[in-house]
């Protein structure tokens, strides 16, 4: 199916601008707000607007991109059967088309944040995007396995859920809640996930060994939890050709 027949599909998709776009601004408003209207001096604009395109990722690469999968999934499996299309061509093809999604729903949500005066425009808004990109492509791997393996009326049902679990994963609780053993566990499982990873990195600045610390562990953890998500697939899509 041709990239820009799908990305047109997808914009006029009113689930997917609500979700994915509506949803994450309102989030983010409601949060700049309640800082404005408490006086509640917290510096944590970067923290919500992560956590607001976060929202709208997850809910495009684990929501919406799984109902395409399991829209198209006997498309391509034909495809694949009697062109040379192959499985990698049909998993770029749709990584491609997350990006370009992805960076619609980051770009709109900095460009918010911008233009109520909550940051400036700085180096640190163009790696934010770049990680918010890397973590859709992630993020983007597990929305084609689960559409493998789940129908569209179980992942509307389930779509809330999803977009809180990544959020859980993003959010360092041990910054509001102290290092009470609760907290430590959380952090610990956190950490085995590339979220935890996204704003560690962005919390430090540019260059320094924190900044390129957590960026080598960001890469390391997902590949390590990445790389068997790509295996799944495969074994999945060789068994529905075979």
């Amino acid at each position: 199916m041709n990239n820009y027949l799908i990305l047109k599909m997808t914009f006029r998709n009113r689930r997917f601008l609500f979700f994915t776009l509506i949803t994450p601004i309102l989030w983010y408003l409601g949060m700049h707000f309640y800082e404005t209207v408490y006086q509640v001096k917290s510096n944590g604009s970067l923290l919500m607007v992560t956590c607001a395109i976060t929202i709208g990722i997850a809910g495009n690469s684990l929501v919406t991109f799984a109902k395409s999968v399991n829209y198209t999934k006997d498309f391509y499996l034909l495809q694949i059967e009697t062109s040379p299309y192959t499985i990698r061509k049909w998993l770029s093809d749709d990584i491609l088309v997350q990006a370009i999604l992805n960076l619609v729903i980051a770009s709109v949500v900095i460009i918010c944040g911008l233009g109520i005066g909550d940051y400036p425009l700085s180096a640190n808004l163009v790696v934010l995007l770049v990680l918010m990109l890397y973590l859709g492509a992630y993020l983007s791997l597990f929305g084609f396995l689960i559409g493998q393996w789940f129908d569209a009326q179980t992942l509307d049902a389930t779509s809330f859920f999803l977009m809180l679990v990544v959020m859980f994963f993003l959010i360092p609780f041990y910054k509001f809640a102290g290092q009470n053993i609760w907290i430590k566990a959380i952090t610990t499982l956190q950490q085995l996930f590339p979220p935890y990873y996204v704003y560690q990195t962005i919390s430090h600045a540019i260059g320094s060994s924190g900044w390129w610390a957590s960026l080598g562990l960001l890469v390391v953890v997902s590949f390590g939890s990445g790389l068997p998500a790509l295996y799944c697939i495969q074994r999945l899509l060789s068994k529905d050709l075979a």
